[in-house]
């Protein structure tokens, strides 16, 4: 599962995430979510919910996917939970899934 996740990022980490600070108008064709700069510079993925489920989740069951996450400290909790409220551009507060540069620094 992990191995899946890794892969969707490295695939489409480039093509299908907007960038959440910028001031110019972006056009992302079927946007996953958004990327910025967390702590220490490293970069952070904010995935929209049906994106995670539909895409990052491919043949999984996302509960479960969301388990082995969490466990792995790839994903940034809010209170305990797996998804974080966020402010995105022309979508107001959303709830998403927050990906920290964990995953890079885990073989899997």
């Amino acid at each position: 599962m992990l191995a899946q996740v890794r892969a969707f990022f490295e695939t489409h980490g480039a093509s299908r995430f907007e960038y959440l600070a910028s001031d110019q108008d972006q056009r992302i064709p079927n946007r996953a979510g958004f990327y910025r700069n967390g702590e220490a510079g490293q970069r952070e993925f904010l995935v929209l919910s049906e994106a995670f489920r539909r895409e990052v989740c491919q043949d999984f069951d996302p509960k479960t996917v969301v388990r082995a996450l969490v466990s792995a400290g790839w994903l940034a909790l809010d209170g305990g939970k797996p998804q974080r409220r966020e402010r995105l551009p022309g979508l107001g507060r959303v709830r998403c899934y927050v990906f920290t540069s964990r995953m890079w620094e885990d073989e899997s």
